[in-house]
């Protein structure tokens, strides 16, 4: 097996900067661009698992990854690619959107203001034990809330720099508390949901406490909403959501009762509902830091379970 880290690989003319033959390799926290071709060749059999990198290509008529001989299993997290690619992939938070580099022509493969690369990795993906704390430029490997998807960590000043984020779910009511640096430019906040940690939907929008969008102290941020305020977001109906409520023990021949004469209510409801939000009975948020010309930044991803 190889694991590649940290990696940058290019190509000026027409020439495939990665070749897989015949092997299983990891990458992780890596860059690859081709301006006019694919930007990883597989030969079978191989398994390829891609975290927190970039494969792009400015040739979006092609392949990012093509395939040589043969078939390919591609697992690919966290990461940001273009065009089409060949192989069986199997993908989980996967961007398609522009990374802006800096300056792809001459070789900075570095992140600007803006790019979608900062602070959409998975921690979990980089072990700094066995990788390094460092990325490509010898600077910090996590500066801010989560690991950069790509070689590079992003070095400017981001519009806020957020501090703690906490969110509970109790008594049918959401809570989630926030608290930011510095603020710069800020216009507002909007907090987002969802029901897998990967689909997000817009929940409700708070305005930034700082004057004229900038402050260098710490401001403190609550946002609560009831039950029935977030079920819309999610996708998910009332009914649906009583999967999460059935007790167990003694309590359960007390709901059996409740349940028949509150299903009268639920009696609309169609068959198709939305199903519960997940086997493990958890929601997702994310708080989007929205500049005064409508840029977009993220927080962390912070997990609540239902109480």
């Amino acid at each position: 097996m190889v694991t590649i880290v940290n990696t940058v690989g290019y190509a000026n003319n027409n020439y495939i900067p990665l070749y897989n033959m015949q092997s299983t390799f990891n990458m992780v926290n890596s860059t690859f661009y081709n301006p006019a071709g694919s930007v990883l060749d597989m030969n079978t059999p191989v398994n390829n698992t891609i975290q927190n990198s970039i494969l792009w290509t400015d040739d979006n008529t092609g392949n990012v990854m093509s395939l040589s001989n043969g078939t390919a299993t591609i697992n690919i997290a966290n990461s940001i690619l273009n065009a089409t690619y060949q192989g069986t992939a199997t993908l989980s938070n996967v961007l398609n959107s522009d990374p802006l580099f800096t300056n792809p022509g001459a070789g900075d493969f570095s992140l600007q203001q803006g790019s979608p690369a900062i602070n959409n990795g998975d921690d979990s993906f980089y072990d700094e034990s066995n990788m390094g704390n460092t990325d490509q430029l010898g600077g910090n490997r996590t500066l801010n809330a989560n690991i950069d998807i790509g070689a590079y960590e992003y070095t400017g000043a981001l519009p806020v720099h957020f501090g703690a984020i906490n969110a509970t779910f109790s008594n049918n009511i959401l809570l989630l508390n926030w608290s930011t640096l510095t603020e710069s430019n800020n216009d507002h906040f909007e907090i987002e949901i969802s029901a897998d940690g990967k689909h997000f939907s817009k929940l409700a929008i708070v305005q930034s406490k700082s004057l004229n969008g900038n402050s260098s102290t710490l401001l403190e941020y609550h946002h609560q909403t009831g039950l029935s305020g977030a079920l819309p977001s999610l996708g998910i109906s009332s009914l649906a959501l009583l999967g999460f409520l059935i007790p167990t023990g003694k309590r359960r021949r007390l709901f059996a009762i409740t349940f028949v004469i509150a299903g009268a209510l639920f009696i609309s409801c169609s068959k198709n509902d939305s199903s519960p939000i997940n086997a493990n009975q958890y929601i997702y948020l994310r708080i989007a830091q929205v500049d005064k010309d409508g840029s977009k930044d993220f927080s962390k991803t912070v997990r609540v379970a239902f109480e």
